[in-house]
Formats: structure tokens, C-alpha cells, sequence
């Protein structure tokens, strides 16, 4: 098995306590980030245990983190 990230999407989860969702990165049944924003209307990211010894190349990160970006700055509207 590789140590690379591949197959990943996004799931939005909308907790009741915040303003705005959270959307996380699913691999297979792990979460391995997550991006949000905090009730200030800042952009978080929040790495997970699942993403320990886990690889993204540095494109495929970045376009995850913009991705997730546009995802949270589209409810922020």
C-alpha cells in the first residue's frame, strides 16, 4: 500500500454550535483534514490523526486547500 493520498472528496458537515460547515477530506472511511470557517469568518484548516504518514504531492495539496477554500467561501456569501 502507498503512503500517497489519492481518491479523496469532500463531505460538508454541518454541526449545529457554528455559523458556517465544516468540509472534510475523506479517503476511503478517514478523515484526514478539514477546512472551515470560524464563527470571525476566518479560514481554518485542521489536520486529523488519519493524515499521519499519509503523502499529498505539494500540487495535489494546494488544490485540496483552494478547493476547500472556494467550498467554505461559497457559504460564507
Amino acid at each position: 500500500m502507498s503512503n500517497y493520498v489519492t481518491d479523496s472528496h469532500f463531505r460538508k458537515f454541518s454541526p449545529i454550535d457554528r455559523e458556517y460547515p465544516i468540509y472534510e477530506l475523506i479517503e476511503k472511511d478517514r478523515v484526514l483534514l478539514d477546512i472551515s470557517a470560524n464563527d470571525d469568518g476566518v479560514i481554518e484548516v485542521a489536520i486529523h490523526e488519519a493524515s499521519v504518514n499519509r503523502i499529498f504531492e505539494f500540487e495535489q495539496l494546494n488544490r485540496i486547500l483552494m478547493e476547500g477554500r472556494k467550498l467554505v467561501e461559497n457559504d460564507m456569501e
